[in-house]
């Protein structure tokens, strides 16, 4: 079984055993992002969330600047109406979910903007085994005026308590 007690006898006290639940899921995730004009005024990505085993839970993707990391006087704004998040079968069909403003499904997309924007698309269906999220949106760029500097910004995914991370700067 799973768990059971064991009882010593005498004036000892029984223990209790608990087997470990064996996780058998996974998920990760990968960024890549590129200046879309030779004028450093516009940047394209991709986020794509993968699993080997399925993640078993729903899925949540946040993509961030990192102002922090980011070259002084960069400033940085989501083109929202560029989202597009499309789910790949593990035969490779795809399934568009989410383009700009059309959300057939209703899926939860949350913008901020401000001095740190960030957007968080949530509770899309759990990935079963090789399947993948493929996110992509393209963004405004200000200030990328410098001679060499960079603009950086990273993007994570949950599914239960797997939360895995990617960082990806774009250098000049």
């Amino acid at each position: 079984g799973t768990s059971g007690t064991i009882d010593f006898g005498g004036a000892s006290t029984p223990i209790t055993i608990v087997t470990p639940v064996q996780d058998n899921h996974d998920i990760s995730i990968k960024k890549t992002g590129s200046f879309a004009d030779s004028s450093r005024t516009k940047a394209s990505y991709t986020v794509t969330v993968t699993t080997n085993q399925g993640t078993g839970e729903p899925v949540s993707i946040t993509d961030k600047w990192d102002k922090w990391n980011s070259t002084s006087g960069v400033t940085y704004s989501y083109d929202q109406s560029s989202l597009k998040v499309v789910k790949v079968s593990a035969n490779g069909g795809e399934t568009t979910l989410i383009q700009g403003s059309w959300n057939p499904y209703n899926y939860n997309v949350a913008w901020t903007g401000g001095s740190e924007p960030q957007f968080t698309v949530s509770n899309l269906p759990a990935l079963s085994a090789g399947e993948k999220y493929v996110v992509t949106y393209a963004t405004n760029i200000g200030g990328a005026t410098s001679e060499a500097g960079k603009v950086a910004n990273s993007a994570g995914t949950t599914s239960g308590n797997h939360k895995p991370w990617d960082w990806h700067s774009i250098e000049w």
